[in-house]
């Protein structure tokens, strides 16, 4: 197969800052397999320069815990809260740029999804999730209404770690906003606080455009994305109160904010709708801001029909990608691509340094 039939997708393309040589991107999947302190390893790095070595355009690393009280959302998560940690990503995002690729970090707060074992979660109302922990498959037992006056030191946590993020060199951050962590919570129609933070669109925006505000000031130029989706950890058929008005009005605020892009998460590209208009139509109309997205993406071939189409910008792929590093290389060739296996990602890189 000629490469030339992936011409989209081979082209480059400018997020602020940042030109990507292509616009393929590894989604954030988590991995679980930080040092326990939340240390990025050695075997990290191996993992993530895997991608940058077979040209993937854009690296984005899992979920990544900011400072704030019950921010960490798993066991083995990586974070980027002080020197230990800046010093364990410099090591990954060094692995990345000598292989050509470029990289970004996703800043997170799990609000109520905190792994059990970590203790309570905390989040806009102390709803409990109703489904069990995706890592260890336990029951949520407690979720803590943050109080108001918390709310500056959490944002002020995401800020810390954006600026942590730009001293370590990467390319860029993604703001995690998507499928019921913090920010998503406080953004969701079950948010029902009576105070500032709460209730109206205007009151759910407030934290995220905070949020963002803080960060954009904190990385100066480097590109800011902001992870969204419709679909939540407990609620695969989650839709917004005010419908399709009530993206576009998301989608203004946090591009005002400082969002350079949205990467977009789906449960496939056609799935998820606002009513009866697909979701990646409705962000496509709503924003001018380059648009990452993924969901189902597998092969190529699929993410050149949707670049060709106009709905995405830079297609983000997970399971294909785990599976697949070489999956430029090995489209061209006309090889097989692999099956993602369930816990792959998980797998130890061969040629990590012990």
């Amino acid at each position: 197969m000629r490469a030339d039939q992936h011409r989209r997708l081979r082209d480059p393309i400018e997020i602020g800052s940042a030109t990507l040589r292509n616009r393929l991107a590894l989604a954030a999947v988590t991995r679980g397999m930080a040092a326990e302190d939340g240390t990025p390893t050695a075997e990290m790095a191996a993992y993530y320069r895997r991608f940058a070595r077979n040209g993937v355009g854009l690296v984005i690393t899992e979920a990544t815990y900011v400072p704030g009280p019950a921010s960490r959302t798993y066991l083995a998560q990586p974070g980027l809260t002080g020197p230990a940690h800046a010093e364990g990503w410099k090591r990954v995002v060094g692995a990345v740029k000598a292989e050509g690729g470029h990289i970004f970090l996703q800043l997170q707060h799990g609000g109520p999804f905190r792994e059990p074992e970590l203790g309570p979660g905390i989040g806009a109302t102390g709803r409990v999730p109703s489904v069990s922990s995706w890592q260890r498959g336990q029951p949520y037992g407690e979720t803590r209404r943050i109080d108001g006056a918390e709310l500056p030191a959490l944002v002020e946590g995401f800020a810390e770690a954006a600026g942590l993020a730009r001293a370590v060199g990467f390319d860029g951050v993604e703001i995690h906003g998507s499928r019921g962590y913090l920010l998503d919570d406080f953004l969701s129609g079950y948010n029902t606080r009576e105070d500032a933070y709460g209730g109206s669109l205007e009151n759910r925006l407030r934290l995220p455009v905070e949020v963002v505000r803080a960060v954009r000031a904190a990385v100066g130029s480097l590109p800011v994305s902001y992870n969204l989706s419709l679909y939540k950890m407990d609620s695969v058929d989650y839709q917004p109160p005010g419908g399709a008005a009530e993206v576009a009005r998301t989608l203004e605020a946090l591009a005002g904010a400082g969002v350079d892009a949205f990467h977009v998460s789906t449960r496939g590209l056609d799935r998820c709708a606002v009513g009866e208009t697909r979701f990646l139509d409705v962000i496509r109309a709503a924003t001018d801001r380059t648009v990452i997205g993924g969901g189902g993406v597998k092969t190529l071939d699929e993410a050149e029909a949707a670049l060709a189409q106009g709905r995405l910008d830079v297609v983000s792929l997970a399971r294909g990608l785990v599976a697949n590093p070489d999956i430029l290389d090995r489209t061209d060739k006309g090889l097989a691509l692999e099956p993602y296996r369930r816990g792959l990602e998980r797998v130890a890189v061969e040629d990590a340094p012990q």
